[in-house]
């Protein structure tokens, strides 16, 4: 429980420094913080995107013409997703699976296991020993260890790619919910009590944290279980607000049964281009999704090289690039192994940066 409380009180003092213009309130923090944290949080999922591309096309042709000849995999690779199925990291994991299953011969066999925030999985990964186990996650690892939630973080995996990222998670109601826009939900919060669907220490609930301290109304954390479960709560007017992917439930959006507040991103995404962000309409909250994909620390160099060469393989295949943009709506991942554990050593380092400056200031 005392674990909990701080980790609650760190992500608020973190997110309190974050603090940017809401609806036309003024900035509390300086100039320095929101730039840094703005680039850091947004850049550092595609820093060296552009300039990486060439680049790590040609480490990417080089590596897998050099990668050593291992027996590997020789039976059947699990991958675990510390997230329960049918949500956005299950249906990301899924279609990589089904790709990177052609590229190394063997069935990938996808295992949900949630539980703690994703640590549940991360650890049952970073204990494994079997040689056929990986992990499909996402920066939420990063928060577990810096809430100490756990005692490990990225760099005690061997992280072999990015496989994919997403750009368009959102904060969705009900067509029947009594506010359809950002605005109308903030002006409706200042005199109602509002239900948002997350789990306390969570990637959305960080989200839920930072929108509070930008605008100033107070919503009601509801646990209502996995994606499938929240969507159902929704429908059914138990739950007000709920945090998911729109690529998981384009269907009820299409239906006109959910309607999108908005996406957290820097602009606005050209497979769905009429949702807005909520940068655009005054709450400047950006959080893209960097998938990673990792075996455990101490991983063979050799089966290391061998899995990041056709995680690589997969990422430009057309077809993968095109499963992902019509069935999640996310883009495929264009970095080199190098280049993505430097991403995850950015977000990493901010965050802990932070941090380490609350604690110092208490």
């Amino acid at each position: 429980m005392k674990k909990r409380l701080l980790a609650i009180v760190l992500i608020a003092a973190l997110f309190a420094t974050l603090g940017l213009t809401a609806c036309g309130s003024t900035a509390t923090t300086t100039a320095a913080t929101t730039a840094a944290t703005t680039a850091a949080t947004t850049k550092a999922t595609t820093a060296g995107t552009t300039a990486a591309t060439t680049a790590g096309t040609t480490a990417a042709t080089t590596a897998a013409t050099t990668v050593p000849d291992v027996n590997w995999p020789t039976r059947a690779l699990a991958v675990v997703v510390p997230a329960g199925a049918g949500g956005d990291t299950d249906l990301n994991a899924r279609i990589f699976a089904k790709y990177f299953e052609k590229e190394i011969g063997q069935p990938v066999v996808i295992q949900n296991v949630g539980g703690g925030g994703g640590s549940v999985g991360t650890r049952q990964v970073k204990d494994s020993t079997d040689g056929h186990t990986a992990l499909f996650f996402h920066p939420g690892m990063l928060l577990n260890k810096l809430l100490d939630i756990v005692d490990y973080t990225y760099s005690d995996f061997e992280l072999v790619a990015g496989p994919s990222i997403d750009y368009m998670s959102a904060w969705v109601v009900s067509k029947n919910a009594p506010f359809k826009t950002l605005a109308e939900m903030i002006e409706y919060g200042k005199t109602h009590d509002i239900s948002f669907a997350t789990e306390v220490g969570s990637m959305s609930h960080l989200g839920v944290i930072q929108f509070e301290k930008l605008t100033g109304v107070k919503l009601n954390i509801v646990d209502a279980g996995g994606a499938a479960d929240k969507i159902t709560a929704l429908m059914g007017g138990q739950l007000d607000v709920m945090f998911n992917q729109v690529g998981l439930i384009k269907d009820y959006i299409e239906s006109g049964d959910f309607v999108v507040l908005g996406i957290l991103a820097d602009e606005r995404n050209a497979y769905r281009p009429e949702i807005p962000t909520f940068k655009e309409q005054g709450v400047d909250m950006v959080f893209p999704k960097p998938f990673l994909f990792a075996l455990p620390k101490g991983t063979d160099p050799a089966i290391v090289a061998k899995a990041s060469a056709a995680a690589q393989r997969v990422m430009k295949n057309p077809e993968f690039q095109k499963e992902l943009a019509e069935k999640a709506l996310v883009d495929a991942g264009s970095l080199s192994r190098e280049d993505f554990i430097k991403q995850y050593e950015g977000i990493n380092n901010l965050y802990t940066e932070l941090i380490n400056e609350f604690k110092a200031s208490q």
